[in-house]
């Protein structure tokens, strides 16, 4: 305590976070009626501090019983443009096929109250987004024609499931976010949020024969390829929160192994992805 502090009663303050170690694996969903909205490693981001993702529970869903849906109040948001994100946990989408699918349920005020629904994509942690999903006006609604009431889905029909390809993403890590954009329309359900795909084969997926060693390392790392010479090596190691720490890029090794320096990195677990000959895998490293 400083002499000169008039209220030693406020020098503790508690902060609760959640810290995502390894990125979930597929298959993988969320209905939200367990985990709630948003659930533990999800985040909601309301800019405007308005009406923004929150929990609606005892809502008719996709399957004609009650459910919990993530839920914006378009229907009284009056802030034209303004956006709220809903952004998910880390995935890993090191598999064929991946497919992220959700169930929507919405209603458009009028074709002058409109609101949009985007998805959108980041393969650094969220530091930049790339849209992969967007609709608005009818094409978004899921019931005929517009309604100008504050609406809810009363039966399955109400719902509809929206596909997204995310074969361009295969091999990434990845997180979603789920974007309303307010036109002060009507009500935007959605729920069942469920990413896909098959397991690799072996051949597809593993760098056969790499070892990394010593592991716990503290000062330097050895990548050893086996009898294979690697070309088109790419190593980017990240922490545990997904930040880049170290990228290394060669075109062509001129032995069957290579070293990577980490006296700099902080005590914890890092994520090391190798990329070589067309094939990736990613490795745990802890650094002591």
């Amino acid at each position: 305590d400083l002499a000169s502090d008039q209220n030693p009663s406020n020098n503790e303050q508690t902060l609760d976070f959640f810290a995502q170690i390894d990125a979930t694996a597929l298959p993988f969903t969320e209905p939200f009626d367990v985990n709630g909205v948003p659930p533990g490693a999800w985040v909601i981001t309301n800019p405007d501090n308005d009406e923004t993702w929150i929990e609606r529970s005892g809502i008719t869903g996709s399957d004609g019983s009650s459910t919990v849906t993530a839920f914006v109040d378009n229907f009284t948001y009056n802030a034209a443009g303004e956006q709220d994100w809903l952004d998910t946990e880390v995935f890993d989408l090191n598999f064929d096929a991946p497919m992220l699918n959700f169930d929507l349920a919405k209603a458009q005020y009028s074709a002058n109250f409109s609101d949009d629904l985007s998805v959108d994509i980041s393969i650094d942690c969220g530091t930049t987004w790339t849209n992969i999903y967007f609709k608005n006006g009818l094409d978004l609604s899921t019931v005929g024609g517009y309604i100008t009431s504050n609406w809810t889905p009363s039966s399955a029909n109400d719902w509809r499931t929206e596909t997204v390809d995310l074969a361009p993403y295969q091999g990434e890590t990845v997180i979603f976010r789920f974007n309303n954009i307010t036109g002060y329309g009507n009500s935007t359900f959605i729920d069942n949020i469920n990413v896909e795909g098959q397991p690799l084969s072996v051949e597809e997926n593993v760098l056969n024969g790499l070892v990394m060693y010593p592991n716990p390392a503290e000062n330097m790392v050895t990548l050893a390829f086996g009898d294979t010479v690697a070309s088109n090596v790419k190593v980017t190691i990240t922490n545990a929160l997904g930040q880049i720490i170290q990228t290394v890029d060669q075109k062509q090794l001129t032995s069957t192994s290579m070293d990577l320096n980490v006296s700099g990195f902080a005590t914890g677990m890092y994520f090391v992805q190798i990329e070589a000959n067309g094939l990736s895998t990613t490795k745990k490293l802890v650094v002591r």
